[in-house]
């Protein structure tokens, strides 16, 4: 706990122990708190900080963040932005970074996955970006690790999005031979996993729903196992246009799509939410019990 903090707004609110203490404790036990750091109880606590103006919770930021710390919760929001389809919040996120020569080399990778994606998904300067991947891998000793799938990966996109989709399906061909062998040391890692198989699979769904439909299936069940909502929305929308695709079942439609509309609320996924709505009228299951979408 912080009591030195606790200490500093006693002082400059110009408050001693007793001024402080009165009607609330006694002054011996404020000072076995600041001094001791021996905890009152909850009653007394609250109503010290009460009369401080400030909240408990403030005693428990004891840390301050490192900067690692602040650069990969900005690597991650970013990454969670392409996540959601918000691709100029993404690069908004990366632009505005302000990183050390040593930092921009220790981050490198990561920024250049997302500043590429950004740019495939957003339909800007495709043919670079699969230029600059092309050289990226050129330059890696290890074809397998998690940055070189997700170029490989990033080449597929880049690829289907200019309509060279046989040469998109050879990079794709290969991330499903070898994502499945790939091991997630961490949340991250597990992140960028289903980021290569969400592409996968939605490339593979304007060829072969089959393929698309097994990868959306992994893609659901990692993120059970892994308590991960985050590409559960996307995933389970694309499972029910596979759906709507291959003539299926209309209640089983309706169930991945209210599903899809759970998932993407949890999130705060707007822009999944808005495509849900209007695949729901143009697969016209309005009839069905799905009101919640439409609302």
């Amino acid at each position: 706990m912080n009591i030195n903090h606790f200490i500093e707004v006693r002082k400059k609110a110009g408050l001693s122990q007793g001024e402080l203490a009165q009607d609330i404790c006694t002054q011996a036990t404020l000072s076995r708190f600041e001094r001791g750091g021996k905890i009152p109880s909850v009653k007394i606590l609250t109503q010290l900080c009460n009369r401080l103006g400030i909240s408990i919770d403030e005693l428990f930021r004891t840390v301050p963040e490192s900067r690692s710390k602040l650069i990969n919760d900005r690597l991650r929001q970013a990454e969670f932005n392409l996540i959601i389809s918000e691709y100029a919040s993404a690069a908004d996120i990366i632009d505005k970074l302000q990183l050390t020569d040593s930092e921009g080399e220790n981050y490198r990778k990561r920024i250049d996955y997302i500043k590429g994606y950004v740019s495939i998904l957003s339909g800007q300067d495709i043919q670079k970006t699969i230029d600059r991947y092309h050289a990226e891998l050129l330059n890696t000793n290890d074809s397998k690790n998690i940055y070189s799938l997700l170029t490989y990966c990033g080449l597929g996109m880049g690829y289907a999005r200019i309509g060279k989709n046989v040469l998109a399906e050879q990079y794709f061909e290969f991330i499903f031979r070898n994502i499945f062998d790939f091991q997630a040391k961490n949340a991250n890692e597990t992140w960028k996993i289903l980021t290569i198989l969400f592409y996968t699979a939605e490339f593979y769904s304007k060829s072969n729903l089959s393929i698309s439909n097994h990868i959306l299936e992994t893609i659901v069940n990692i993120c059970s196992k892994e308590h991960m909502t985050f590409y559960l929305a996307r995933s389970v929308l694309l499972l029910a246009e596979n759906e709507y695709i291959g003539d299926g079942d209309s209640v089983k439609m309706a169930n991945y799509l209210i599903d899809a509309h759970a998932y993407a609320k949890i999130n705060k996924n707007q822009i999944e939410l808005d495509q849900i709505k209007q695949f729901v009228k143009k697969a016209h299951l309005e009839g069905l019990p799905i009101s919640i979408i439409l609302n």
